[in-house]
């Protein structure tokens, strides 16, 4: 192994250190603010402005300083970027600092606005009654759902008895997962109402509040679940004419997960000397199903790209997305949460009866932070899809929901772990690494 060898992996080491630290603080901030502030339309409308501005102004310093641009792997920004900037007019006359909106940029980009944000919607408003352990467990159990919607709609997959225990496996662990979270969220919920000495929902009302929980958590998993399903039908119809497509393996074209933040990314080429163990994703195993034979066995295959090619950056996917997304629930936050906002107070409710009328401080300095976060985050899963193999990044992924749970749990009981959490957090990892194997 060289010297510039050993020098990247660390670089990757740090950079996976620094996702999963922004990963865990993100999460828990989400959830201090929807603790405080139960307004979750709110949050994500937010989060889709931030995200907007904080793209325009990278992708602004990407053009015009070429070493920030290579910083951040091929794909990141438009492809004008690379062109003379000596003719400053040709740039706002050809395309923008993003690639110009069309009617084929809104025909892909509009379902999964949609999508954005009806699945961050039941996102925040899951984190906001169950523990973000919760959460991140039922987001495990998309490979459940996955072979239940391809039954559905008749599509042929490899399912043997692997897959049956690996599905098994995982179902079983998010149940201790979940029963364990329970037991644990009523027992401090109880302490909170007998320290404070009045009604508390969470106390009171714990099971019914659980449940929604629950709901809202498999909801937004199954909305992202039809949104990866989505996007890897558009992207893999488009990406036949992607310029330096090198195999089926390399162009990924699943949405990457940054908790609440879930961007498509078309294929690009990524480094083979920074390979984790091999380890492929749920969201994956179809893309890269027998493609080692034709990684050894056939030459890269080059194809010119077209004057219409429909390979969209992602910058450029990251602004349409969380413009539209902000567009579709302007409408419900209208309606639901600004009259709430202008008077200053919310209720509390306990069975139909308002119980407290709640001042309400929004604490707009957690939100810029959670802001910022989830966009480093973005960046971050950007440039480790350049650098890694895809299944490399899965790998990665995988321990940052590990992370986030344990760190969850930590933050919900003082750091007392029972047995019946990490059994259930062992069974969902072997699960999940025994699907992906039965996948290959």
């Amino acid at each position: 192994m060289t010297a510039s060898s050993k020098l990247d992996r660390v670089e990757i080491i740090v950079i996976c250190l620094c996702w999963y630290t922004t990963s865990s603080i993100a999460s828990q901030i989400t959830k201090q603010i929807l603790t405080q502030c139960p307004f979750p339309l709110l949050l994500g409308e937010f989060q889709f402005l931030f995200l907007i501005g904080a793209a325009i102004i990278t992708s602004n310093l990407a053009y015009h300083f070429k070493k920030f641009k290579n910083l951040f792997p091929n794909g990141t920004f438009p492809q004008h970027f690379d062109n003379d900037k000596k003719d400053g007019w040709k740039l706002y006359k050809d395309d923008w600092i993003i690639r110009r909106l069309s009617k084929d940029v809104v025909k892909t980009v509009l379902p999964l606005g949609i999508f954005q944000f009806v699945g961050k919607w039941f996102g925040h408003k899951a984190t906001a009654l169950v523990p973000i352990s919760t959460v991140s467990s039922i987001k495990t159990t998309s490979p459940f759902f996955i072979i239940l919607v391809q039954k559905l709609l008749r599509i042929k997959t490899k399912n043997n008895n692997m897959t049956i225990i690996s599905l098994s496996l995982i179902i079983i662990g998010v149940l201790a997962i979940v029963k364990s979270d329970s037991k644990k969220f009523q027992e401090k919920a109880k302490a909170a109402k007998n320290s404070e000495g009045k009604i508390d929902l969470q106390a009171e009302h714990h099971n019914s509040k659980f449940i929604a929980g629950l709901l809202a958590s498999t909801v937004s998993m199954l909305v992202f679940v039809f949104q990866n399903i989505y996007a890897k039908k558009i992207f893999t119809n488009d990406s036949k004419h992607n310029h330096q497509r090198v195999t089926r393996s390399r162009s990924n074209t699943t949405i990457s997960d940054a908790d609440d933040l879930d961007i498509p990314h078309s294929g690009h080429r990524r480094n083979p000397s920074l390979a984790l163990p091999v380890f492929n994703s749920a969201m994956l195993a179809q893309q890269s199903r027998k493609t080692s034979d034709v990684a050894h066995n056939e030459k890269p295959t080059i194809a010119k790209t077209p004057a219409n090619s429909k390979k969209y950056d992602k910058m450029t996917l990251m602004i349409y997305i969380s413009l539209f997304g902000f567009l579709g629930s302007l409408g419900w936050f209208l309606y639901f949460e600004l009259p709430s906002l202008l008077i200053g107070t919310y209720a509390t409710r306990f069975n139909s009866m308002v119980v407290e009328n709640n001042e309400i401080i929004v604490p707009w300095n957690l939100f810029f932070l959670n802001g910022f976060l989830h966009f480093i985050q973005a960046m971050i899963t950007y440039y480790l899809l350049g650098k890694l193999q895809t299944l490399s990044y899965s790998v990665a992924n995988l321990m940052k929901r590990i992370v986030i749970i344990v760190v969850s749990w930590v933050m919900m009981v003082d750091g007392n772990i029972g047995l019946l959490q990490i059994s259930g957090l062992l069974l969902n990892i072997i699960g999940l690494y025994m699907y992906n194997v039965s996948k290959l």
